[in-house]
């Protein structure tokens, strides 16, 4: 519910979130006890020695995330004690949280919220000499801020997951069905305000045209509307400034030449702002629909005949967080994610995977990996502790 009022989330959507939410915790929970009990020798001592590496946690971390990532930011709190920045207008889940750790016993001030505008309360902590480690998740632009923050500060430590423009190749010897239904979620989940949505479609010309048709009719069949209401499938934008932005776009694509298959406009149903899902076609790589993050549900579609155009074309952005490639030929589907720099793939489905597995992106998309054993190492420093257990004999008696 907390969600769904803030940011304009589906209920449907935030309550299939919540146990996954739980698992991402459980997960990092117990992530740090199969760390401790991996050792490496590394080379070959000169002398009897026994060389653990040790991982030593980082005493205090700061982790600062944007609207639409209220439910997961969190799960990044590795450290022994963590500050979280919230949005002021989006806190609600993450002061809920607070709360029931507080009531599961957590001691007071292993986990902080503070609340505010990012400007002033996330650059005052980002700055802060006592914070080991910044976590973000937002903006391109921002985490180039956390970047001078840290550079200014102590050189803090960073994890940061920022913006993506994230292909979705599509073959023709695809199932073009499933394609399209994981082409649509992927550009409506969470109303396209995720990082991860699947903003531009990459397909082969031979099946383009029918592609599109289907895809534009699996639009048509998503139920936009009251975030509360238990049959709606997408619910608002968050923000009047994000709809007027994401309308905006839709508007320059019509100006700069691409054509709307599909939706293209605002929808009035009653308090909020509602968008329709949108493909547009003929879009070229110079436009600002193709290479911007619009962060709303905005599909650009592109065409190519050979495969090496289709990973020219996906890697045609300075982003690389995520992306999918939809065929029913493996050795196509490896060679793409082998040669497509994205740091997270799904091969014929669509925003997949669990706890276990590290996301994060590469080029600008960000810094180091999230959830877990790597995201759990990512609050660690490591320590070579070298134990010499062999009879002592000085350098120049040897």
């Amino acid at each position: 519910m907390p969600d769904a009022t803030a940011t304009g989330s589906a209920v449907p959507i935030a309550l299939k979130i919540r146990p996954a939410v739980i698992r991402v915790w459980t997960n990092q929970a117990m992530a740090p006890g199969t760390r401790a009990t991996s050792n490496s020798c590394g080379t070959p001592a000169l002398r009897p020695t026994i060389q653990p590496k040790a991982w030593r946690r980082i005493s205090a971390s700061m982790c600062s995330a944007r609207w639409p990532e209220a439910n997961w930011a969190t799960d990044r709190a590795m450290p022994p004690t963590a500050s979280v920045e919230m949005k002021d207008g989006t806190s609600a889940t993450t002061l809920i949280l607070a709360d029931i750790l507080q009531q599961a016993g957590l001691p007071a001030g292993v986990y902080n919220v503070v609340t505010g505008a990012g400007r002033v309360i996330g650059q005052a902590l980002a700055e802060h000499p006592d914070v080991d480690m910044l976590s973000f998740t937002g903006s391109t632009a921002v985490g180039r801020t956390c970047v001078q923050a840290s550079a200014a500060s102590n050189l803090k430590k960073l994890g940061l997951e920022l913006g993506g423009k994230n292909p979705i190749v599509v073959f023709a010897d695809s199932n073009l069905d499933d394609a399209a239904g994981g082409a649509a979620f992927g550009i409506s989940f969470n109303t396209g305000q995720c990082c991860v949505s699947s903003s531009r479609l990459i397909v082969e010309r031979s099946v383009a045209p029918e592609f599109e048709r289907i895809l534009a009719r699996k639009m048509a069949q998503i139920r936009v509307g009251d975030p509360l209401d238990p049959r709606t499938q997408v619910g608002a934008i968050t923000t009047a400034a994000q709809n007027d932005t994401i309308l905006g776009y839709i508007e320059k694509g019509k100006q700069e030449g691409a054509k709307i298959v599909y939706g293209g406009g605002p929808l009035d149903l009653g308090r909020g702002q509602f968008i329709q899902p949108t493909l547009f076609s003929g879009v070229a790589p110079s436009m600002s629909i193709a290479r911007d993050e619009i962060f709303g549900p905005v599909l650009s579609s592109f065409h190519f005949d050979t495969i090496e155009e289709a990973i020219t074309l996906a890697n045609d952005t300075v982003y690389g967080l995520a992306a999918s490639v939809w065929t029913s030929n493996l050795n196509k589907a490896l060679t793409v994610t082998r040669r497509v720099r994205a740091g997270r793939f799904w091969v014929n489905t669509i925003m997949a995977g669990g706890p276990e597995t590290p996301a994060g992106g590469f080029k600008q998309s960000g810094w180091g990996r999230e959830t877990g054993v790597l995201g759990v190492e990512e609050y660690t420093q490591v320590k070579a502790v070298h134990v010499d257990i062999g009879p002592r004999a000085h350098w120049i008696e040897s």
